[in-house]
């Protein structure tokens, strides 16, 4: 009959040992038959995990948080996938704002925007590696697990410093596609926002170069003639030769 000696530690189980009990991770060769005790002691820890998982679950917000820029990255990098096949067919490219847009840039009016990038090696080369990094970028961003509202609002330091490379490579590419705008090729210093909406800064481009030209124009044509001396000016003056005085001082 068995004693109190031949006991299993671990279960309880009368009759035998802890070297084949269930409950010990070491066994070799465990037998729940020579051990009923310990499986009710799993059953019993199972049943108390499903209870602790049920909680949890409970706790866990109902509404799931989708990433974003899944889908940005996606869209972006097919359009940056038909415009390195257009540039490698030795062509120029037209970069409108539903280009502009699906690259995830900001804009108000995609239909106003039409850009002509003549062809050449260093346009192509610059393109290339812009909207490449744009996709990389953007894809990496797409990893990302977001598991609240403000994930990108308010982002860790990781996060918070690849969104500032985004920013950065994007500033440069304005100021390069405004390059193909500019009378001048180069970027207007009046420009402090290049991340305001980019039919805006246009706009303001076109106004200003157009005010700039007719003010050009304006100072030419009003430029006097040069007499060789003042005409004399008698007592008593017409209306009109007052007003010609006033305007004079």
């Amino acid at each position: 009959m068995p004693t109190n000696k031949n006991k299993c530690s671990l279960c309880g189980s009368k009759g035998t040992r802890m070297t084949n009990c269930p409950l010990n991770k070491s066994a070799k060769n465990p037998d729940p038959k020579k051990h009923p005790n310990s499986v009710t002691i799993l059953q019993d820890r199972a049943n108390k995990s499903t209870k602790k998982l049920k909680k949890v679950n409970r706790t866990q917000p109902k509404k799931n948080y989708i990433n974003p820029y899944i889908r940005i990255s996606q869209v972006s990098c097919q359009y940056t996938a038909a415009i390195i096949k257009t540039l490698k067919k030795n062509r120029g490219v037209i970069i409108t704002g539903i280009i502009l847009k699906n690259l995830n840039f900001n804009i108000n009016r995609p239909q106003s925007v039409k850009i002509n990038i003549p062809h050449s090696i260093h346009n192509r080369d610059k393109l290339i590696e812009f909207v490449q990094l744009i996709c990389d970028m953007v894809t990496q961003l797409g990893q990302y697990t977001v598991d609240k509202k403000d994930y990108f609002s308010k982002p860790n330091k990781e996060v918070l410093k690849l969104l500032q490379l985004v920013e950065g490579l994007k500033t440069e590419f304005i100021k390069f596609l405004l390059t193909f705008i500019t009378r001048d090729g180069g970027t207007p210093e009046y420009i402090d926002n290049f991340l305001q909406p980019i039919d805006n800064i246009i706009e303001r481009i076109n106004t200003m170069e157009e005010l700039m030209g007719l003010d050009n124009v304006f100072a030419l044509s009003q430029l006097p003639d040069i007499p060789n001396s003042l005409p004399k000016i008698g007592k008593k003056n017409s209306e009109e030769e007052k007003i010609a005085i006033a305007l004079d001082k």
